[in-house]
């Protein structure tokens, strides 16, 4: 079952951001610099299922103006 969502935020030109999502069995929260940005009850039982999650950073959009350049990332996971 895949859930997809995008969330709009538009980063500052050369300004470092830390972004963090947490996980529950009912939802999920996001948030940015350590401010809850968005929340949402989702129905995360999949999670104590197993299976894979992919967090993509970055612009929906194909203009050369829109692209993210992404540097410095680190993911880590906690249970």
């Amino acid at each position: 079952d895949e859930v997809r969502h995008f969330l709009p935020f538009t980063p500052g030109v050369y300004l470092w951001y830390t972004y963090k999502f947490v996980f529950f069995t009912t939802g999920y929260q996001f948030y940015i610099n350590d401010t809850l940005y968005w929340e949402e009850e989702k129905g995360m039982a999949a999670l104590s299922a197993g299976g894979d999650w992919i967090i993509l950073l970055g612009d929906e959009s194909k203009i050369e103006a829109c692209d993210v350049y992404c540097d410095d990332i680190a993911v880590r996971v906690e249970e």
